[in-house]
């Protein structure tokens, strides 16, 4: 008896399947082609993702700003010092820029230690901070293609711009990877504040957290349909970490 092999990518959804819902969904079944391995054998069921991807939601957004390839020198380091309250104090070291600062905090730490009669131990960590990021080109042309043919406007970010603290630095140095950011609102708001907190609850950042993620998986179907995004991306990773820009796979 012959069987019929059918794509298990669903075309369409029930009208009382959230927009956040269904893209959910898409998302894992684009996860399960690349768990499944050999995503480049299931071209059609990655075109029909695509299309599905494409008409989720209202993409019309011209608000939305994404801040996309940072220099390779961008600088988003946290604070290296964590206290404990007691007289051990971990430090946590983030590289050569950051010597003098830990030079100069240990002195004081001792100064205060000797003033007050307590002891002081410093600890170094050498593999717990944050690495730069360095924004893979190949992927984040793609990511930028996609926000703005859904009507995105997209900027990069200044070379001074401060873009928080993450770890995602660390996987940069491992592998080609992007990590863009999304606005919430138009207008200029402090990160871990209420008035961020109210922002993320309202109805245009979730509008624009979808069609941030849609982008991102159209992207990551770019990757797996065609093997030359994937080639210059993992170029360019290897010219980078031939010049020390980044780490590569020790």
């Amino acid at each position: 008896m012959k069987q019929t092999r059918r794509a298990a990518v669903s075309t369409g959804s029930t009208s009382t399947e959230s927009s956040a819902d269904l893209l959910g969904r898409l998302f894992g079944e684009l996860f399960g082609l690349v768990v499944g391995g050999r995503p480049a054998r299931h071209q059609r069921r990655l075109e029909l993702l695509r299309d599905r991807l494409l008409r989720v939601g209202n993409a019309d957004r011209p608000h939305v700003v994404g801040d996309l390839r940072a220099a390779e020198e961008s600088q988003r380091r946290p604070d290296p010092f964590e206290r404990d309250g007691s007289d051990l104090c971990p430090v946590v070291f983030l590289g050569e820029r950051q010597q003098e600062v830990l030079r100069r905090f240990t002195a004081c730490a001792e100064g205060a230690a000797k003033a007050t009669g307590t002891k002081l131990t410093v600890t170094v960590n050498e593999n717990a901070g944050y690495e730069n990021m360095v924004f893979s080109t190949p992927l984040a042309d793609r990511w930028t293609h996609h926000m703005r043919s859904l009507g995105v406007q997209v900027f990069e970010a200044r070379d001074d711009e401060r873009v928080g603290s993450t770890d995602m630095g660390n996987v940069m140095q491992v592998l080609p990877a992007i990590h863009p950011y999304i606005a919430i609102s138009q207008e200029s708001i402090p990160g871990h504040s209420i008035a961020f907190r109210e922002a993320v609850r309202g109805q245009e950042a979730h509008e624009n957290a979808l069609v941030a993620a849609k982008a991102l998986a159209l992207t990551a179907i770019d990757v797996l349909a065609d093997p030359d995004v994937l080639r210059r991306a993992r170029a360019e990773f290897e010219e980078r970490r031939a010049g020390g820009i980044v780490k590569g796979r020790s």
